[in-house]
């Protein structure tokens, strides 16, 4: 099946800079997908690309199995957007900005009822913009994207605000979207422990350059756990370990360090120690979450304390 978003050898500079440099992206249809980076890494840039807003020196843009670049205003009409703040009036009430939105994608009537529920925002429907929170306007954004039923979603920080029930309402929403109406999602955020629980593939970049991009999964395994173990004889664990094709390190309190890439493989380890007659006291692996991954990128790459 054609992805819903694709980008090949995606270009942009401001003037000699290039903001991001021959970008490939491919976005499954039906998925979640997250897009990271530091600040700077070009990837509200890439989001301005990818609808349009901006002209890319090189490369092209596909959604939805179309070039956007033949049919932008067609395109964005199967498209919802939240892009950095969303622009709100506020004298008017959020029913009332809904509607307005409501009569230019000229949907009908009983859509805006059912976005504010889907955000939440049905008990204020009727309050003015100007009072409502900052998450409350996030959420008012977000029911502005999903108005038309878009098959696509790109939002850009979306939980901007929200608490932490809001972020998990979001996190529920957006899922919904993807298994029961098959919408795709093309989230970029910062709240990298959020994106861990929310997204089934995402990408990295830095400096509009792109460091990753596959599955979580497929993530953590190029970036192993590490497993530490103490045993009875030490010299002889390491030995053991050795032939099973392991680098280990001893630390000054005398247990073994080495990378494993899952809980079964430290098992079989385990299980390896035993059988060779070693008497294992503790065995310990530590998971990197998400984050972790994405500091050591960053720190390879020379971003992180700058």
């Amino acid at each position: 099946m054609e992805p819903a978003l694709e980008t090949i050898g995606l270009t942009y500079r401001y003037g000699d800079r290039e903001a991001v440099c021959r970008l490939d992206l491919r976005v499954g249809r039906g998925e979640v997908f997250g897009f990271v980076g530091p600040n700077g890494a070009g990837k509200t840039t890439t989001i301005k690309l990818l609808l349009g807003l901006l002209t890319p020196a090189a490369g092209s843009v596909r959604v939805l199995g179309r070039a956007l670049a033949d049919d932008r205003p067609g395109v964005l009409r199967r498209v919802g957007t939240l892009v950095e703040t969303p622009a709100l009036y506020g004298h008017l009430t959020a029913e009332e900005n809904l509607d307005i939105q409501r009569v230019a994608f000229g949907v009908a009537r009983h859509r805006v009822a059912a976005a504010l529920d889907e955000t939440g925002l049905g008990p204020v429907a009727g309050r003015r913009v100007r009072h409502l929170s900052l998450g409350m306007r996030q959420r008012l954004g977000l029911a502005m994207a999903l108005l038309h039923e878009p098959e696509l979603l790109v939002l850009d920080e979306p939980a901007n605000g929200l608490d932490p029930a809001g972020i998990v309402d979001l996190r529920t929403l957006l899922w919904r979207l993807a298994a029961q109406r098959g919408v795709t999602v093309f989230l970029s955020s910062h709240i990298l422990a959020e994106l861990e629980q929310t997204v089934s593939r995402l990408a990295v970049i830095r400096d509009g350059r792109l460091r990753y991009q596959g599955t979580l999964d497929e993530l953590r395994r190029a970036h192993p756990g590490g497993l530490r173990i103490t045993a009875d004889d030490p010299a002889r664990a390491a030995e053991v370990l050795h032939a099973e094709g392991h680098a280990v390190t001893r630390a000054e309190d005398g247990s073994l360090r080495l990378a494993v890439t899952s809980v079964d493989e430290a098992a079989r380890l385990n299980a390896r120690l035993v059988h060779a007659g070693l008497a294992v006291h503790e065995l310990r692996l530590s998971t990197p979450s998400l984050e972790d991954i994405y500091l050591r990128l960053m720190a390879d790459a020379g971003e992180v304390g700058r």
